[in-house]
């Protein structure tokens, strides 16, 4: 009897000990579990949010587009900026167009074939910009109602028809602005232009003190690969204040 006596005081807490071994090895796996599912979720390697019914699936990172479009010194409707959307890459590049000089004092007109073609563009782009003007690599854009991605359903992806345009006559806009001071209106056969991105941003205020605000909405943009990206303008100038520079967030859908 005294030896079981003796032993009773032994046993109790290594049955205690051995229920709190098994509770805090519970509360680990548990634990663990739920690493996992949010490792699944938050995988950095593609932080893709998870899909809410109705709700467009965003495919990849939202990726930000920094200060792209004019090449100072060039004259901001002689080059184009072609960007990649699904990396951020862009390249600029002379206008390959047919340039076309008007005299405004002896009406005389000549024309000049700029070297170039979009073979030189060594990206894979999908969007170009030119100042105020932006193009679509033969895709089609379509305005939305939303103001965030989060916002698009999967319905508003629907008749993205809006395909880029040639401009003809007076809706053409110079390209050598140093030719105009000289009586000369310099304009290009190149003068390509996405009717929904190039109306993305208002102006405002008067020579010389004007600005660009970009418009709220989201755009829906289809790809000649049939891609989809979605598109958030930011704003239109550079860190320096000078128009003509965009930056904008796009992110890929499905």
């Amino acid at each position: 009897i005294a030896i079981g006596m003796a032993s009773l005081p032994l046993s109790i807490p290594n049955t205690t000990m051995y229920i709190k071994t098994l509770l805090v090895a519970a509360m680990a796996a548990l634990t663990l579990a739920a690493c996992d599912k949010d490792e699944v979720n938050n995988n950095k390697e593609n932080p893709t949010p998870m899909p809410v019914p109705g709700q467009v699936q965003q495919t990849a990172k939202v990726v930000t587009v920094k200060n792209v479009g004019m090449t100072p010194g060039n004259g901001a409707y002689a080059n184009w900026t072609y960007v990649n959307l699904a990396t951020g890459e862009h390249e600029t590049h002379p206008d390959f167009g047919t340039w076309t000089y008007i005299n405004t004092k002896t009406k005389e007109v000549t024309t000049e074939k700029k070297a170039g073609s979009l073979d030189d563009v060594k990206i894979k782009w999908d969007l170009a910009f030119r100042y105020n003007m932006i193009r679509t690599n033969n895709g089609a854009t379509k305005l939305l109602a939303a103001t965030e991605f989060n916002e698009v359903k999967t319905a508003d992806m629907a008749n993205i028809s809006v395909v880029d345009t040639i401009a003809t006559g007076k809706d053409r806009v110079m390209v050598d602005f140093a030719n105009m001071m000289n009586g000369i209106l310099t304009y290009t056969s190149n003068d390509v232009r996405n009717p929904v991105l190039s109306t993305m941003f208002t102006r405002k205020g008067q020579m010389p003190n004007i600005s660009y605000e970009p418009k709220p909405n989201v755009v829906a943009l289809r790809t000649n690969d049939g891609r989809h990206f979605l598109l958030k303008f930011k704003g239109f100038t550079n860190n320096a204040g000078t128009n003509g520079f965009y930056t904008f967030d796009a992110v890929a859908v499905k």
